[in-house]
Parts: structure tokens; sequence; C-alpha cells
């Protein structure tokens, strides 16, 4: 009752505020029916599927000119741009040279890609190979910038490990090189 009456007042001081605020609130309403995540609102993405329970996991480890990387040795924000920057590059190559944000847009969204200003923005918010290929300089570059040092090579490292409800434990596996820049 308090959020009708609350309408009802709005409404009466200004006819343009409440119209605008029911048609976004509609706009919201057909998106979310529809499943096209339109923000600052709650993605439907984020809650559409359960995520499974995962016990085994690979945990990346970071060799800089032959010796481990100490994470005090970078900020917390650093560390991410490195790591998810790696990533990102990894499941470029995973995924046949091609970004997987490219992927999934097609294959989820075909009212995106068939409209014209998908050729547009195709260019503007995807990697290509070209960005695959300068990653190595670019890494080098980032790594020598954030930990202030000259980094001659880096070697990430696959350390498979388990998960038991609350305890990690080391497989019997060793590290896996995954990666040399």
């Amino acid at each position: 009752m308090l959020l009708i009456d609350f309408f009802k007042a709005v409404k009466k001081k200004s006819a343009v505020l409440f119209w605008s605020f029911l048609a976004i609130t509609f706009f919201q309403l057909a998106c979310t029916f529809l499943k096209i995540e339109v923000t600052p609102f709650i993605l439907y993405g984020m809650y559409s599927e359960k995520i499974p329970e995962q016990t085994e996991f690979a945990i990346a480890e970071v060799e800089v000119n032959d010796s481990s990387l100490h994470s005090p040795e970078l900020s917390d924000w650093q560390a991410d741009i490195l790591s998810t920057g790696y990533e990102n590059y990894n499941n470029m190559l995973q995924n046949n040279r091609t970004d997987i944000v490219k992927t999934r847009v097609e294959k989820r969204y075909h009212f995106l890609t068939s409209s014209f200003l998908y050729p547009f923005l195709k260019t503007r918010i995807y990697n290509n190979e070209a960005d695959l290929d300068n990653f190595s300089k670019w890494y080098h570059d980032r790594f020598s910038q954030f930990a202030k040092i000259d980094v001659r090579t880096i070697r990430i490292y696959s350390t498979p490990v388990k998960f038991d409800r609350s305890v990690f434990t080391f497989s019997k596996q060793p590290r896996k090189l995954i990666a040399t820049f």
C-alpha cells in the first residue's frame, strides 16, 4: 500500500517522472522476460543456472626470471590485471584463437549479431588474433612495470589441487608448465 501511495504522489507532483519510471520498469521487465541482460539492473545471466560443485582445481603459479613470484611484490589490482589477462589469453587459445566473449554473444544473442550495428561493434569490443600475437610483449611490459624489475622470462605452471569441504590437498601429480613468455 505504501508503494502505491508513493506512486500516486509522484504522479500528482510530476507526470513526466511517473510515466518515465513506469516506462523504464516495463522495459526492464520485458528485457528480463526475453532474457536480455540490461544493466544496471539485475542481470538474468548471473542467476540463471546453478553452478555445479567442483572438487578439483588448478592453481596457477608464476615464476619470473626463474624464481617464484610472491604476492606482496604486486598490489591486488596489479595481480588481478595480470591473472585476468593471462586467463583471457589462455581462453582464446583454447577457443581456436577466437575471443570467448564473441563466441558467447554469437551463440546467445542472435538479435544483436543480426543488427546493422554489429559489424561496427565487433571490431571494438572483442580481442582479435593480432591482440593474441601481441600478448607476450604486453605481458612482459606489464610485469616489468608492476614488479619494477627487468623481466627476462615468465613461466606459468598449473598445480592440481583437490578441495574437500574445507581442506585443500595438493595432488600427487607434479605441476605442469602451461605457458612461457
